[in-house]
């Protein structure tokens, strides 16, 4: 305890009450009369049975016994290694001596009368032995006042000078015992505060003035522990704006009446350190008197950076809770039981439901029992499994509405890593799955239509040379549908070599002379089977005249020809001739009249085959066709051959739509017209519905691009040439590789493609370049597109500019890990990149500098210019010294003018020196700062890795304390930590845990001195 007072006076205080309480045990044995207790001042710390304050009586070198004497004093040194750290006086008591000498007087006398001899003889011997007795108590005391504790008074029997004996045997005992539990008391305790976390510092609270700081008080008050002691704690604290002067202390003062009434007070303060730095903190204080003052221990915490991350996690929270609100796409989050969590305003409108309504709805409400096993197979693979997955849904809205709707869905994870539930992207399909399912019907229809009338289509695209063609087609020319790629080369081998030239001269016009063309040809199939083939096309141009496409047909009329070779010969079989004609058929003459039809004409017009020879062929039609059908016939008869398109009106309103194919010939020695009519009735439908998705891609908000299996561009919206700077026809035509930006490697691609051959469909984020050059940033969801046979046809990409939410993201990034002032490294980036230095340079094994830098003069410069010229000042040194590091230095700015610096990869130390005396002229050369020339210097304290073989924490404390010694050997100098001397401070340390240790267990004994 008096070591601890001797080093921690204030902290010593709460150690005198146990020592109080050995004291007033041990007078409760007869024969101690008083203790008393003094620091090497001289200055009373306990005692018991002696008012304090009141003079002690002197202590005499041979005490006396007499009678006159109650007591004789005693006074001891306590000493450890010949060093006195107080002394300790008693007083014993010898009442108990006096009346047994009485006592044994009177019973002498009596004896006298009887035996005078033999009571002389008696009193004799008793005398020698009381006085042996009182000799050996004398020379226990006074072993005792020389701090030996462990000497004991034999003195057998049960009278007044043995029980005299065994009490004082207790109390030596006791006090070293008490002594030995107050010696590791205060070594737990000072460890304790030594090694706290937080800032320590013990206020009285009657004179406002520090007693007693750890080591972390010093560092988060920019200042040493003899500085801090004596002053107030106020100086330190930033007055708040409502706060008039004097209100701090006043403030102080309340908190400190708050902590003495039994309340554990926890406020929140703006503290400055002695060099500037501003932080915030959190004070705890409690009570800590002793009795004799009234103090009270303030804890510290920095809780600034901690501050600054909950203001950023806050903002965060609030751009999330933003995007999740207005996502165009429903958002759904549901947790395992399949209840939901929350969902966005999107998929609220998709449900015709509340945000309130759906919250802890389950999502099986919203689908039939079929799509709920669908739902629950799905949503297992991504609670249970962990995987996003991807799969359609037909959900039934509030009102009634099926809805085909398209899951995206993610696990939803807790802090620990656990499966909590799972949140979806849904998007609303309704429209375009019945868009493709009507488009996959027409086809079938057509597909059949084409294979009855063997019919076969073809697209080309004369620019690119790509050809498609239709099953039937294939079967035409004897090909197995898909057996080959289409090409024109091919199908033009196929043409008869009489009919070739004719055929192709006949294409090459219509691309030049922009009119549709019908040829017919023998064709040779395959096998060597010979057919006869009206080939019929038409070609489309762009704005600038150029061919863009070309649409046709090819028809076996093998048994058409044969049919009219036939007529000629047998008239007979006209009318079955033309009954197997598909479609409508017939003939008229020059003047519009009927010669010849089918009976599919009857049935279309609803008329009689005497009513249908007395009309006009135009007017079959609506009036405002009748024109261009007038033109076709005209045409047809002047130019041999012409194609129309018009409806057919029956009897009773009914109108069918026809795609008409009219040829000349000669009958009888005149000519006539003879032509079919294929009713396109569903074809005009898919071309309204197509009309509607065509609407649709071209006004969605996100960009979409449409390609073949080859990866060629086939179409895009508005959207993507609004985000790309692309228009449609530099796209078309192109692949998507003049987006590549170069920021995915190969093997992301690859393992898009996987997706896409695996799963059909990929979602993610991606980086790509406009036509500018600008990078931008897109969520894209690819899907493939298949035909009935499960023949991958397209790909089609949806994408969505998210290039604004990724600069964001990145600046929230940089807040977190770069100083806002001077943009150098923060903190936590600066403990990144450290344990970083320390990891090479162990595999490297070459050495590593953490170099401590704090600015000599800066706070002056504020004081005097202001925090504006400051920080100008600051901004200007960090670049310059940021300019004299090597590349592949850090240099970081963990607050106020303090810097640090992390030197990796060195070969020697010399190599360090020389940035050293860098940065020190970087730091002391004059700096120009508006119109003030400002200078000031730089302190560096230096440890070197693995020299200081210490964790990243040690090395920067290390290097701190290396800059201190740097600064008060003058400044404007480097110092580097010497590890061989920190270790001889830590050596004596432990020498004097180990004498500590060595008095617990009487292994050694404490030199002690005469006062």
């Amino acid at each position: 305890m008096l070591l601890n007072a001797a080093i921690a006076p204030s902290m010593a205080q709460l150690d005198y009450g146990p020592i109080q309480g050995v004291f007033a045990q041990s007078r409760r044995g007869d024969g101690v009369t008083y203790f008393a207790l003094f620091d090497k001042s001289g200055k009373w710390v306990a005692g018991d049975g002696w008012p304090a304050g009141t003079p002690l009586p002197k202590v005499r070198v041979h005490p006396d016994v007499s009678s006159e004497t109650r007591r004789f004093d005693v006074e001891m040194p306590i000493a450890i290694d010949n060093q006195i750290y107080g002394r300790l006086q008693f007083g014993l008591s010898t009442e108990f001596l006096h009346a047994t000498r009485t006592k044994l007087v009177r019973e002498s006398i009596a004896i006298a009368f009887i035996e005078i001899a033999l009571s002389i003889l008696l009193l004799t011997l008793l005398g020698a032995w009381l006085m042996r007795h009182l000799a050996r108590l004398e020379a226990a005391s006074l072993a005792v006042g020389q701090g030996r504790f462990d000497v004991e008074v034999n003195i057998e029997g049960a009278d007044e000078i043995a029980r005299v004996g065994q009490a004082f045997n207790r109390m030596t005992g006791e006090i070293k015992a008490r002594l030995a539990d107050l010696g590791k008391s205060e070594a737990r305790f000072r460890t304790l505060i030594e090694r706290a976390p937080d800032a320590i510092v013990v206020i009285d609270a009657d004179a406002q003035r520090i007693v007693d700081a750890n080591p972390r008080a010093e560092s988060l008050f920019e200042c040493s522990r003899q500085e801090l002691l004596g002053g107030g704690i106020e100086r330190f604290y930033i007055p708040g704006p409502s706060e008039a002067a004097g209100a701090v202390l006043e403030r102080i003062r309340e908190v400190q009446r708050r902590a003495f009434a039994g309340e554990s007070v926890v406020v929140e303060r703006r503290l400055r350190g002695a060099r500037g730095r501003e932080l915030l903190a959190e004070v705890r204080v409690d009570d800590l008197s002793d009795g004799n003052r009234r103090l009270v221990r303030a804890s510290y915490t920095d809780i600034t950076e901690r501050k600054r991350a909950e203001e950023s996690l806050r903002e965060s929270e609030q751009f999330l809770r933003d995007i999740f609100s207005n996502a165009a796409e429903g958002i759904w989050v549901i947790d395992t039981g399949r209840c939901t969590i929350r969902a966005n305003r999107a998929l609220c409108d998709m449900l015709a439901v509340s945000e309130e309504d759906i919250r802890g709805r389950s999502i099986y409400s919203f689908v039939d029992d079929r799509n709920a096993r669908i739902f629950s197979d799905r949503s297992a693979i991504t609670q249970e499994a962990g995987t996003g997955t991807s799969y359609e849904v037909e959900l039934t809205n509030s009102l009634g509405n099926k809805l085909t709707c398209l899951f995206n869905s993610s696990p939803l994870r807790d802090a620990g890593g656990r499966i909590v539930g799972s949140f979806a992207v849904v998007n609303d399909i309704t429209v375009r799955k019945a868009t493709e399912d009507e488009l996959r019907k027409t086809k079938e229809r057509y597909d059949l239509a084409a294979a009855i009338g063997k019919v076969g289509t073809w697209d080309w695209n004369p620019a690119t040379g790509a050809l498609a063609w239709n099953d039937e087609t294939f079967r035409l020319l004897g090909l197995e549908p898909g057996a080959v790629p289409p090409g024109y080369e091919l199908f033009l081998a196929q043409v008869h070599a009489d009919d070739r030239e004719r055929l192709d001269r006949g294409v090459r016009a219509a691309l030049t002379e922009r009119a549709p063309y019908a040829v017919e040809c023998r064709i040779v199939k395959h096998g060597g089977a010979e057919i006869a083939c009206y080939i019929t096309g038409v070609v489309e141009f762009a704005d600038d005249g150029r061919a863009t496409r070309m649409l046709g047909t090819i028809q076996d009329i093998t048994e058409r020809k044969r049919t009219e070779l036939e007529a000629a010969a047998q008239r007979a079989f006209r009318e079955t001739l033309v009954e197997s004609i598909p479609g409508v058929f017939y003939a008229i003459d020059t003047g519009g009249r009927f010669l010849l039809f089918n009976n599919n004409l009857l049935a279309v017009t609803q008329r009689t085959t005497a009513e249908l020879m007395a009309t006009d062929a135009a007017a079959l039609f609506d009036e405002d066709e009748r024109p261009q059908i007038v033109a076709a016939i005209a045409r047809t008869f002047a130019e041999g051959h012409a194609e129309a398109e018009g409806s057919l009106v029956g009897r009773h309103g009914s109108r069918t739509p026809f795609y008409f194919t009219g040829r000349r010939i000669e009958f009888e020695g005149r000519p006539i017209l003879v032509g079919t009519g294929i009713d396109i009735s569903e074809r005009k439908q898919a071309e309204a519905r197509l009309q509607l998705a065509a609407s649709v891609f071209s006004q969605a908000r996100e960009g979409i691009v449409i390609t073949d299996t080859g990866g060629v561009i086939v179409d895009v919206n508005e959207t993507f040439c609004h985000i790309t700077g692309y228009s449609r026809e530099e796209a078309v035509g192109q692949t998507p590789r003049i987006l590549k930006s170069g920021r995915q490697s190969k093997e992301f691609y690859a393992e898009m493609w996987r997706s896409l051959a695996d799963k059909g469909h990929w979602y993610g984020e991606m980086w790509n370049r406009k036509k500018n050059g600008e990078l931008y940033a897109e969520l894209i969801n690819v899907t493939v597109v298949r035909d009935a046979r499960g023949v991958a046809r397209n790909y089609v990409a949806l994408f969505t500019d998210i290039t604004a939410m990724k600069e964001h993201q990145q600046q929230l990034e940089h807040i977190a890990h770069y100083d806002a002032l001077t943009g150098l490294p923060n903190r936590v980036l600066l403990a990144d990149r450290l344990h970083q230095a320390i990891a090479q340079a162990r595999r490297r094994e070459t050495l590593m500098a953490v170099v401590y830098l704090d600015l000599d003069g800066f706070k002056e410069v504020n004081d005097s210019h202001g925090h504006e010229t400051g920080d100008g000042l600051l901004i200007a040194l960090s670049q310059r010294m940021k300019e004299a590091l090597r590349e592949g230095d850090t240099l970081a700015r963990p607050g106020g003018d303090e810097f640090v610096i992390v030197l990796a990869d060195l070969t020697t130390v010399a190599e360090c020196e020389i940035v050293l005396v860098r940065l020190l002229h970087a730091a002391a050369a004059p700096a120009q700062i508006g119109d003030r020339v400002l200078k000031v210097s730089a302190s560096l304290g230096v440890t070197l890795f693995p020299i200081d073989d210490g964790d990243a924490d040690s090395l920067l404390r290390h290097a701190d304390q290396a800059m201190y010694q740097a600064k008060q050997a003058g400044k404007n100098r480097y110092h580097l930590f010497d590890v061989d001397q920190d270790a001889a401070v830590s050596i004596r340390r432990e020498s004097l845990d180990h004498i500590r240790r060595a008095l617990d267990r009487r292994s050694s004994c404490c030199t002690t001195s005469p006062r």
